[in-house]
C-alpha cells in the first residue's frame, strides 16, 4: 500500500521533554530540575441546553481547567515551598563557613556588563565575600573593575565592567570566594489554610535552539506531598508527584488560563 500522506511541517514534530518551572507571585521562573512523567492537559465540562422540539439550542463549556504535573525527581525543599503557594514556611539552619572556595568561569561563557552567578550561595541568602577576581593572570578592583551583585531572584555574583580593565571575554575568570552553606533545610507547614496561584510552565528546546513553550498562568497544588521511598536497591529515586492545577486569571489580562509559543516552526 502506498502513502497515505507526506509530512507536512517537519519541523512540528517534537522530540524530547522540556524545562519544568515555576514563577511564585512577584517572583522569578524557578527551574525544577530533573523531572519525569511531564503533561499537559487541558479539561471542561460541556454544557448543553435542551429545547422540547429543536433538539440542543444552546452548545458551550465551564470550569476551564490546564494542568501541568509530572514527578519531581530531585526534591529540594525550597522549590518544593515555592510551587505550594505560600503553605509551607522554609527555614535554613546555618552551617561551618567554606573559604578559599574557586570559581572558575571558562571563556566564552561570559561577556562584559552579564551577571555571573556564584555558584555556591548563603544559606540565607546574606551577601557573600569575594576574596579575589582574576582574569588573565590579573587582579581586578572591586567597584572599579568588576562590581559585586544579586539578580532577581536574590542571589550574589559579579558583572565584569567593560572599558575599566585590560581583560577580554577570551580570557577564562577565576573568583575566590567564602560562603556559609545551610547544615539542614526544612518546610513546616500546617500553620495557614490558603494558598496563593503561581505561575508554570514547560519549555522545550529543539536542537536549533528553538523553544516551544506551554506557560499556565494561574495555577495552584491539586495534591499535597507524596514521598515514596524505593527500596535500597530500586534503580529508581524517590520522587515527588506534582500536579499544578490552572484556572482562569479573571484578574490578569482578558481572562487568560494558558498560551502555547512556538519558535520551532
Amino acid at each position: 500500500m502506498g502513502r497515505q500522506t507526506t509530512v507536512q511541517e517537519k519541523n512540528a514534530i517534537r522530540f524530547g521533554s522540556g524545562k519544568f518551572e515555576v514563577k511564585p507571585e512577584g517572583g522569578e521562573y524557578i527551574n525544577l530540575g530533573a523531572m519525569r512523567e511531564i503533561e499537559f492537559e487541558e479539561t471542561w465540562e460541556k454544557v448543553r441546553v435542551m429545547s422540547d422540539n429543536a433538539g440542543a439550542i444552546v452548545l458551550g463549556i465551564r470550569n476551564h481547567q490546564a494542568a501541568l504535573k509530572g514527578q519531581m525527581m530531585e526534591i529540594n525543599l525550597e522549590k518544593l515551598k515555592d510551587l505550594r503557594g505560600g503553605l509551607d514556611t522554609y527555614e535554613t539552619q546555618a552551617g561551618t563557613k567554606e573559604t578559599d572556595v574557586d570559581q572558575a568561569v571558562q571563556a566564552g561563557s561570559w561577556s562584559f556588563g552579564k551577571f555571573i552567578k556564584i555558584e555556591n550561595q548563603n544559606h540565607d541568602l546574606g551577601e557573600i565575600t569575594i576574596t579575589t577576581v582574576k582574569g588573565n593572570s590579573t587582579t581586578y578592583t572591586a567597584d572599579t573593575e568588576y562590581s559585586k551583585v544579586q539578580d532577581a531572584s536574590g542571589n550574589w555574583g559579579i558583572i565584569v565592567i567593560d572599558g575599566e580593565n585590560d581583560a577580554d571575554e577570551a580570557h577564562a575568570l577565576t573568583i575566590n570566594y567564602e560562603y556559609t552553606p545551610a547544615a539542614h533545610k526544612s518546610i513546616q507547614s500546617g500553620h495557614t489554610m490558603s494558598i496563593n496561584p503561581v505561575a508554570v510552565r514547560v519549555v522545550n528546546t529543539n536542537e536549533d535552539d528553538k523553544e516551544f513553550i506551554i506557560e499556565v498562568f494561574k495555577a495552584t497544588t491539586e495534591d499535597g506531598i507524596t514521598l515514596s521511598l524505593p527500596a535500597d536497591d530500586d534503580e529508581d529515586p524517590a520522587m515527588v508527584p506534582i500536579n499544578l492545577m490552572g484556572e482562569v486569571d479573571t484578574a490578569g489580562e482578558t481572562n487568560r488560563l494558558f498560551k502555547i509559543y512556538d519558535y520551532q516552526t
